[in-house]
């Protein structure tokens, strides 16, 4: 029988009942759950990630993943509407902190410059509205990952659940949302119908005053 010369191992190490719990323990149960539920870590970000903009997220991804971190980038999207693409991409946890942190960090940084004078406060006003303004589009695209990576995780690691189950958890907790939408018609054209009305009724009511005194004027041949 040929056996492996002293210091090597063989290419490949079957268990055997002597070793049977030691071999299950190196198969990790989420790389089982992964590999019952998707074919490779693309295949879960892309129940995750959906269909919109799915061609830049897998990309950044697979950058990440080869880098073994995730890494400073730009994300346009988050640059101008921040809040509304946090909701859009699910991020609630970040939305929600983006809606409270800039003003409280506005708040403490005036009253701490305020002793200073005004100019202090303006300075540090600034200041802080530009880490508000470029910090969120600097670090969307490594914040989602970090969030896609962290959903694929927790439900790989759901007791009990078959494959189809855990990829419908996966698309559900992914995708976008249509928050946006209903906001844009709660908050956007209430506005927009306010900005009309704000101009056309002072508009309307000029005319009405004009067509009035038009009326009640006395003419020339009632003058004579």
């Amino acid at each position: 029988m040929n056996r492996p010369r002293s210091g090597t191992l063989p290419d490949r190490v079957e268990p055997s009942m002597g070793n049977e719990s030691a071999w299950q323990r190196m198969r990790a149960p989420q790389a089982r759950s992964s590999s019952r539920v998707a074919q490779s870590q693309e295949e879960l970000y892309t129940l995750l990630i959906g269909q919109a903009n799915q061609a830049h997220y897998l990309r950044k991804f697979a950058q990440f993943d080869r880098d073994g971190k995730a890494s400073v980038g730009w994300h346009w999207p988050a640059f101008f509407v921040t809040f509304y693409w946090l909701l859009y991409r699910k991020s609630w946890l970040n939305a929600v902190l983006y809606a409270i942190v800039p003003a409280v960090a506005l708040a403490v940084a005036g009253a701490v410059a305020s002793p200073f004078g005004q100019t202090a406060v303006a300075v540090v006003s600034v200041a802080v509205g530009l880490l508000v303004l470029l910090l969120p589009p600097l670090y969307a695209d490594a914040a989602y990952y970090r969030l896609c990576k962290k959903r694929i995780a927790t439900t790989l690691a759901l007791p009990g659940k078959d494959p189809d189950t855990l990829r419908a958890l996966l698309i559900r907790q992914g995708g976008t949302s249509r928050v946006v939408l209903w906001l844009i018609l709660l908050l956007v054209v209430p506005c927009i119908i306010g900005i009309v009305a704000a101009v056309a009724l002072p508009a309307y009511q000029d005319y009405a005053a004009r067509a009035h005194a038009s009326r009640g004027a006395p003419t020339e041949d009632a003058l004579k």
